[in-house]
């Protein structure tokens, strides 16, 4: 039986010798060099380089699937700057073509927040004179077939989350023909629209409601109305135009 070399041996009964290929800290040579190599690579180098790819392949890992399951999404400010003049007066009864919905979706799981257990909806029209404030609030309801037919044809992007939205009857709307919006908020004349979802104890009347509206099974515990709507997505639904 034919004796093995060395080297033969060496390979056979060590560390394999691609892990000396992965040596990500090989010290390069002076003036000279070892078999053709101008550099000298170690299976601890190996075994270092080694683990660190493997750390940054977890990472790696672990953020894309933060990506795809949405988790810790960024938060981004958007601020839409002042549409109207002090001079300016919008009537809804006159803008049949315009029309909105809205609703709060869970982020990730696309749930619709709108349990009476939790939630409650409140939209009020605001009127402010010379200083003096008046409340009115308006009606919302959950979005019928005939608000519906309001709206523009939506795009394809849009149309398959919109329709899935409106058969669990996540839509919420109001009436706009009795809305009126005039001025800026830094004069003192204005009349603007204040949508509010509010939980289920709040007490409706501190916005101008004629009664409080707080349901018999409304739930009371403050980490569970947290943890039911968080982390939520505000969605509006309208029709492509200006208040003009």
């Amino acid at each position: 039986m034919p004796r093995n070399t060395t080297e033969a041996r060496k390979h056979f009964f060590g560390p394999p010798k691609m892990l000396l290929g992965l040596d990500l800290f090989s010290s390069p040579l002076p003036a000279f060099n070892i078999r053709g190599e101008d550099s000298v690579r170690t299976y601890t180098g190996g075994c270092l380089s080694l683990i660190i790819m493997y750390i940054a392949f977890l990472f790696a890992t672990l953020k894309m699937d933060h990506l795809l399951s949405k988790y810790n999404p960024s938060v981004n400010d958007y601020v839409e700057m002042e549409a109207f003049d002090e001079d300016d007066i919008w009537y809804g009864s006159e803008h049949d073509d315009f029309f909105m919905a809205f609703s709060i979706v869970d982020y990730v799981s696309g749930e619709v927040k709108n349990d009476p257990r939790f939630v409650k909806w409140m939209a009020q029209h605001v009127h402010t004179t010379d200083g003096e404030w008046s409340f009115r609030e308006i009606p919302i309801r959950v979005c019928t077939d005939e608000d519906y037919k309001r709206f523009y044809e939506p795009s394809k992007t849009s149309a398959d989350r919109i329709e899935k939205y409106k058969k669990l009857g996540g839509w919420m709307c109001f009436d706009w023909s009795t809305v009126e919006l005039a001025g800026t908020e830094a004069g003192s004349n204005f009349r603007t629209m204040d949508i509010m979802v509010n939980p289920c104890n709040f007490d409706l009347t501190l916005s101008g409601a004629t009664d409080a509206r707080i349901p018999e099974d409304c739930n009371w515990d403050k980490q569970k109305y947290i943890d039911y709507m968080s982390p939520g997505e505000m969605l509006m639904y309208y029709n492509t135009g200006r208040f003009q």
